[in-house]
């Protein structure tokens, strides 16, 4: 028969339980929390401090030097911020330039040498995806 001997000194069902409340703790602090921008930039956060929204129909407004004002729209049931990175990785990577017509669009603004700024809003909350997690529409044209 083998035997283990353990320390008289550790408290097992002590760090157990400090451990399952530092969790407890913590889920219910990121569930409530709507943007996780360092404070220094929160000033900045793309959904006026809603950037951690799941699940939203959300606008982007392009304006550029060469263009007329572009609108598209876009539905995300992962986290905003989530989202936004992906925009952010296909308007910086070529092999990603037609993974949305936003893409699309910033492409062809690059193309031109236009400067470009776009403005994020949200217009409709808790909206779900039957079986995509994100999708993105153009609805107006550019003349």
């Amino acid at each position: 028969m083998n035997t283990i001997k353990l320390s008289n000194t550790v408290n097992f069902s002590t760090i157990i339980s400090s451990h399952n409340k530092k969790l407890m703790r913590t889920n219910t602090t990121i569930s409530d929390r709507t943007c996780n921008c360092p404070n220094k930039l929160k000033p900045n956060c793309p959904l006026d401090g809603k950037c951690l929204a799941k699940n939203i129909i959300y606008k982007t407004t392009v304006t550029s030097n060469k263009d007329t004002p572009v609108n598209y729209i876009g539905l995300s049931s992962i986290t905003f911020k989530e989202r936004l990175g992906n925009h952010n990785h296909s308007f910086k990577s070529k092999e990603k330039s037609n993974f949305t017509e936003l893409s699309k669009y910033i492409w062809k603004l690059y193309e031109k040498g236009a400067t470009y700024n776009i403005i994020w809003s949200i217009l409709h909350n808790d909206c779900r995806a039957p079986h995509s997690t994100t999708m993105v529409f153009r609805f107006d044209a550019p003349t």
